[in-house]
C-alpha cells in the first residue's frame, strides 16, 4: 500500500498489520521520525495485547542530487 503523506500512513497502519514499512523520512503532514515513533506506541500496545508480530521500518531520504542518506 503507497500513501502520500504522514498522517495517512498512521491511518493505514492503524487499519492493517504490515511486514515492513518503508518511510520517507520528509514526508508531509507528519515527518517519517513522528509517524514511527507513534507506530512504535501501536506496536507496543499490541505486544501488551499478546501480538508478538512487529513491524520492520526502514528510513529513506533521496535527495535531489540522488544520493541516499539515512
Amino acid at each position: 500500500e503507497t500513501v502520500d503523506d504522514g498522517a495517512k500512513a498512521l491511518e493505514a497502519v492503524g487499519r492493517k498489520m504490515f511486514s515492513v514499512l518503508m518511510i520517507d523520512w520528509h514526508m508531509p503532514v507528519k515527518d517519517g521520525l513522528e509517524v514511527v515513533k507513534e507506530v512504535r506506541s501501536f506496536e507496543e500496545a499490541r505486544m501488551a495485547a499478546g501480538d508478538r508480530v512487529r513491524p520492520i521500518f526502514i528510513i529513506v531520504t533521496i535527495l535531489a542530487d540522488g544520493i541516499m542518506r539515512a
